[in-house]
């Protein structure tokens, strides 16, 4: 079983925006957009746009959608609001996803069932290796490059 690892580097100080490499390659640019809804377009080198993350209001925590280039849904993320914990819920087209860890501190894993797709880990101080994701090389990954964030994105609106 191969990882892929992945360079996430984070940029700006107001409005931020990230580049996701792959070794020294960029494969992303991701930019914020939206006032009232907000979210992130993900695009390639040539600009085109890969897929995108809108969060949705909801009284019972923060949810966000991940969608394709065409508008189909490929992931779905929802925090679920409880007193003495917090819970993602991740539904994606690679089936039901479950993140533990500590994904507000500073590394988690990803999980469908027992079996271990991802492990993200997260240095708040270094901007240009800001999250360094590793992915199992027979995942779709761009779901869980679109799940980690999606989870910074949801950091970005509890801190503001």
């Amino acid at each position: 079983m191969d990882f892929r690892v992945y360079r996430i580097s984070r940029l700006g100080f107001i409005k931020k925006s990230f580049l996701v490499y792959e070794g020294d390659t960029l494969l992303y640019r991701v930019s914020k957009f939206g006032f009232f809804k907000v979210g992130f377009n993900v695009t390639d080198y040539h600009n085109e746009l890969k897929f995108s993350i809108k969060h949705t209001f909801s009284f019972g925590g923060l949810k966000f959608s991940i969608t394709d280039h065409n508008e189909n849904q490929i992931a779905f993320v929802a925090q679920k609001l409880s007193i003495t914990s917090q819970k993602m819920e991740i539904e994606s087209i690679i089936g039901p996803l479950l993140l533990k860890g500590n994904f507000r501190s500073s590394e988690y894993t990803i999980f469908r069932n027992e079996e271990e797709l991802a492990k993200d880990s997260r240095n708040f101080f270094d901007s240009k290796n800001f999250i360094v994701l590793g992915v199992r090389d027979d995942v779709r990954q761009d779901v869980i490059i679109g799940i980690t964030l999606s989870i910074i994105l949801k950091l970005q609106l509890q801190s503001s």
